[in-house]
């Protein structure tokens, strides 16, 4: 390559030798402009530069972050470009979630939430509250709905209607076949494989006094019941609460009635004796 080659090809002016040597300073304050240009220009990232005149742009020619996502210690001092990202205390900064995967940020989980806690929250698949401790006050009795919501048990007054007394007598047999059984393995879950006792609800489904207390399949809707290929309710589960206290009822009817007529013999006897006498 000749000398000046690179020059020319760089767009600077050359010179054949053959200029008058008292035009040299024209020369020089050329060469002086060249250099001026070269550095007020925006150097690309071939010859070192941004190619940006400034922070943002070079940045982003750079293909790094943002200057207001860039990571930051506690103390404030820069990182390396990486996510998640931090605030200058320390704290990951996000943006609303788009995937299953996603962190959210606190915006988020506000608008999710309510002003006073989560008012409505989907889980698909297991709860798991492996360390949770014994309930100790104002607890009651815990329930899935037919459409999958956890639900209070309600005793109360005010959550029932057409509530009217029944004679336990009239219940029927309510003392269903006792079952032992070993639960099966589902969807990944074992089993322990320990011999468990209870009822059958199919069983109590097949009975008229019995049928009452199964608890049936129902649709998403939580409300139309489920039927199987023969257009029939499918059995789930039992209320084993209501079983328990109409059984508990009607123990009670029959041990009142059986006292009644001891207390009813002993009398006659009693007054058969005193006749005798």
């Amino acid at each position: 390559m000749a000398a000046g080659d690179a020059a020319a090809a760089a767009g600077m002016t050359i010179y054949t030798g053959n200029e008058d040597a008292n035009k040299l300073w024209v020369r020089d304050n050329e060469i002086l402009d060249e250099v001026a240009k070269d550095r007020t220009a925006k150097r690309s990232i071939l010859r070192g530069g941004t190619g940006a005149d400034s922070a943002t742009g070079a940045l982003a020619a750079l293909g790094a972050l943002p200057a207001a996502d860039v990571l930051v210690s506690t103390s404030g001092a820069s990182i390396a470009n990486k996510v998640p990202r931090y605030d200058s205390s320390g704290r990951i900064a996000g943006a609303t979630p788009t995937a299953a995967n996603h962190l959210a940020p606190k915006s988020y989980v506000d608008q999710v939430a309510g002003s006073s806690g989560f008012n409505v929250g989907t889980v698909t698949g297991q709860i798991y509250l492996p360390n949770s401790f014994a309930a100790t006050s104002g607890y009651n009795v815990c329930y899935i709905n037919g459409d999958g919501r956890i639900s209070r048990n309600a005793s109360s007054l005010r959550f029932k209607k057409f509530v009217s007394e029944i004679d336990p007598l009239d219940m029927g047999d309510v003392f269903p076949k006792l079952a032992r059984f070993k639960m099966r393995s589902q969807n990944g879950s074992r089993s322990d494989e320990t011999w468990r006792f209870g009822h059958i609800a199919e069983w109590l489904h097949e009975d008229q006094y019995l049928q009452k207390f199964v608890i049936y399949e129902t649709e998403e809707d939580g409300y139309t019941l489920a039927l199987d290929a023969f257009g029939q309710p499918i059995p789930m589960s039992i209320d084993f609460i209501a079983l328990s206290l109409v059984q508990a009822a009607v123990l009670k009817a029959l041990h009142d009635e059986q006292s009644a007529r001891i207390a009813s013999l002993e009398a006659r006897i009693e007054a058969l004796e005193g006749k005798a006498a």
